[in-house]
């Protein structure tokens, strides 16, 4: 019985590694956060939307590389390029994902699980 455990563990790590080795590789920028209420127009940004947008990027990074669907690449080298640039200039496909509509850490975090479980990591998205 021994041959057989070997065959079906070595069977299983090919398969590991064979689905581990088709995820796509993703580059994942930082969040922008644009706020167009009355108070961000008078105000400016605030401490604690930094905070979520930082959370909010880790997050993105993290939940992507755990479901083994995507390799998550690093970006450090390109980020200051990416950050002198305006997402929203993308010819309208931030208006696909674009759905946030509160601004505290409970919509912030539904966002991202809307995002993530219902647009990039849907079984029927296609996206990865």
């Amino acid at each position: 019985m021994e041959p057989l455990k070997t065959l079906i563990a070595l069977a299983l790590a090919s398969t590991v590694t064979a689905v581990h080795a088709a995820a796509p590789k993703v580059a994942i920028f930082d969040f922008e956060f644009v706020d167009t209420s009355i108070d961000g127009a008078t105000n400016g940004p605030r401490g604690d939307e930094g905070a979520r947008l930082a959370w909010l990027d880790r997050e993105m990074r993290r939940r992507l590389a755990q479901s083994g669907r995507a390799d998550v690449v690093d970006v450090a080298g390109v980020v200051d390029r990416t950050r002198a640039k305006d997402l929203r200039t993308c010819g309208g496909c931030d208006a696909k994902f674009a759905s946030m509509r509160g601004n505290t850490d409970e919509w912030w975090s539904r966002a991202l699980d809307w995002l993530v479980d219902r647009y990039l990591l849907a079984p029927d998205a296609g996206v990865f």
